[in-house]
């Protein structure tokens, strides 16, 4: 191409006039471009090159970033090159956004072939069940307490079963092989006057009986006419019988904390039962019967806590936590968080002072603002007309 130029502008210096000068520039300019098209493929083969690459092949290996691309070609938007590098599948050749949401609107059949390898189980508890494995996973809806579940998978932290046809997820440990057999108990209610359509709440004591701070408790209750829930440690119940044997004289009602307050769910089954049987012992000496209800220490519940205790399982929705803070204007300032107590089982410990100074202030205050003092059975009868059962577990009626 060069040789060809040097012979036309030559062969036109020649001739030694400017005009012919001009046109050999211009014929010289032609040329050059007639031989750039007879030879655009090599002209363009880096840029074809950069675009190829960009295009990521199978192998996922990352090509140029797209600070490379608008350098190259300055004309490209940020919003068009994150188009470029998305896969073309169906999502991104459609309305992307609304593909997902029917996704996740459809539930996910389980094949015919699935449902013959599944194996029924039973709700320990009203527990939540999820769309996906995870804690902040859509709830799909709840399984109540003795509901048939058919179980596909077993995991380590969420079991995988069926529900309403789509697989579904459990939290782990909330299922057994057999449904727990539940009765009523039978609870004798002394005409107090309770309105039930006025708020009441109970006060729940644990860990005693105490002979210095429960009797301070119990001499508050009895001065404002009130009653409590104390679940006492069937160790000290064979300790301090007389203590016992005051709370229920009071019309108070009183369960069982456990024999020494062992974690149950860290126990063999052969001990929980050995627990149980002492604590029974304890009761039956002190009281001449058995107790009515059962707070496992901690709350802690498990399918063979379930399966073992014949009682009702109390727990708690306001926590006062007074075994922490050991001092009665933090006590009094931690219930008073909840705004609302009616229906509320609040947790105290009757085996510390401070717990006890904390009582003599709370109940008048209480009592001012027009709530009436209940036991847990008499909460659950006029909140909810329900009859405490067995092996089910109870931690507010204020539904």
């Amino acid at each position: 191409m060069k040789k060809e130029y040097d012979s036309v502008i030559k062969s036109y210096h020649k001739k030694g006039n400017s005009f012919i000068k001009i046109e050999a520039f211009c014929l010289a300019f032609v040329s050059i471009v007639m031989a750039i098209c007879m030879n655009q493929d090599k002209f363009f083969k880096k840029e074809i090159k950069l675009v190829e690459v960009v295009d990521n092949d199978e192998s996922g290996e990352v090509g140029e970033t797209p600070e490379d691309l608008l350098t190259i070609f300055p004309e490209t938007t940020e919003e068009e090159l994150q188009e470029e590098k998305q896969p073309e599948n169906e999502e991104t050749k459609t309305d992307g956004e609304q593909i997902i949401e029917e996704t996740e609107a459809e539930p996910t059949i389980v094949p015919e072939e699935i449902l013959t390898n599944t194996t029924k189980k039973f709700a320990i508890v009203n527990v939540e069940v999820k769309a996906k494995a995870a804690n902040n996973a859509a709830v799909l809806g709840i399984i109540k307490e003795g509901e048939e579940v058919l179980l596909l998978e077993e995991g380590t932290s969420w079991d995988t079963i069926m529900y309403q046809d789509q697989i579904a997820y459990l939290k782990k440990d909330f299922l057994t092989d057999k449904k727990l057999q539940n009765r009523n108990i039978e609870v004798d209610f002394t005409d107090r006057g309770i309105d039930p359509t006025k708020p009441m709440v109970a006060l729940t004591f644990d860990d005693g009986p105490n002979p210095i701070s429960t009797t301070q408790i119990l001499d508050t209750l009895e001065k404002y006419h009130v009653v409590a829930t104390f679940f006492d440690l069937g160790k000290l119940v064979s300790c301090y019988p007389e203590v016992v044997k005051r709370e229920e004289a009071l019309g108070c009602e009183v369960g069982s904390h456990s024999y020494e307050h062992k974690n149950l769910i860290k126990i063999s089954e052969e001990e929980l039962k050995e627990d149980v049987r002492k604590s029974e012992e304890a009761f039956m000496n002190a009281l001449g019967h058995k107790p009515n209800l059962y707070r496992p220490p901690y709350g802690n519940i498990s399918i063979t806590v379930k399966e073992t205790l014949d009682y009702p399982l109390i727990i708690w929705n306001v926590d006062s936590l007074d075994w922490k803070l050991r001092n009665k204007d933090k006590i009094l300032a931690q219930i008073r968080k909840t705004e609302n107590l009616d229906g509320c089982i609040i947790l105290m410990h009757s085996i510390y002072t401070s717990t006890a100074d904390t009582v003599e202030e709370l109940v008048p205050e209480l009592l001012e603002k027009g709530y009436q003092f209940v036991t847990v059975p008499e909460l659950a009868h006029y909140k909810q007309g329900w009859q405490l059962r067995t092996r089910e577990v109870y931690g507010r009626f204020n539904y």
